[in-house]
């Protein structure tokens, strides 16, 4: 089963840099700023995307490879409940 995964998101500032040398570091901030979180995306992307399949073999009782219930990535459970875990990959 071929799952499609669509993560959006926006963030939106309102700068204003008061001299030439403040909007070079501005435009540079950004630019390292989308490059990380093009790179989080990805990571987060392929996590999810590696514990569908791990799900997906688990639950096939023909695939014998997969004996542990997968857990979905970067959570840790307290008891019923369910917390995100910033910064793990």
């Amino acid at each position: 089963m071929k799952r499609t995964i669509v993560v959006k998101r926006t963030n939106t500032f309102a700068v204003r840099a008061l001299t030439d040398n403040d909007e070079q570091v501005l435009r540079d901030l950004l630019d390292a700023s989308a490059a990380l979180w093009n790179e989080v995306i990805g990571k987060n992307t392929e996590a999810w995307e590696s514990f569908f399949t791990l799900k997906d073999q688990y639950h096939d009782e023909s695939n014998t490879s997969v004996t542990e219930h997968p857990e979905p990535p970067g959570f840790r459970g307290l008891g019923n409940r369910r917390f995100p875990m910033v910064g793990e990959s």
